[in-house]
């Protein structure tokens, strides 16, 4: 959870006489100040993990398929010119 600014100096303001400033520190040091800064959990990187999965195996899936069809393109090119010069025509 992200704290604001204005809370995260409130807090600091209202638990530092209480625990010392060190320690309010190290207390807020648990909470980000900003959204890239918030610990990652264990099902988010699952969940971009199987996201990044299905990427890369649907790139391969078109890259097969494009190579699949390309080689059956001169395969049934080099076919052709070979009936045709050994056909006579």
């Amino acid at each position: 959870m992200v704290l604001a600014h204005r809370h995260r100096r409130t807090i600091y303001e209202k638990l530092s006489p209480i625990l010392g400033d060190e320690e309010t520190e190290a207390m807020l040091s648990h909470f980000p100040s900003t959204p890239g800064d918030e610990p990652v959990t264990v099902a988010v990187l699952d969940a971009r993990l199987a996201r990044l999965l299905a990427e890369i195996r649907a790139e391969i899936a078109k890259w097969t398929m494009g190579a699949l069809i390309g080689g059956l393109s001169i395969g049934m090119g080099v076919a052709a010119a070979v009936g045709a010069a050994v056909g006579g025509g």
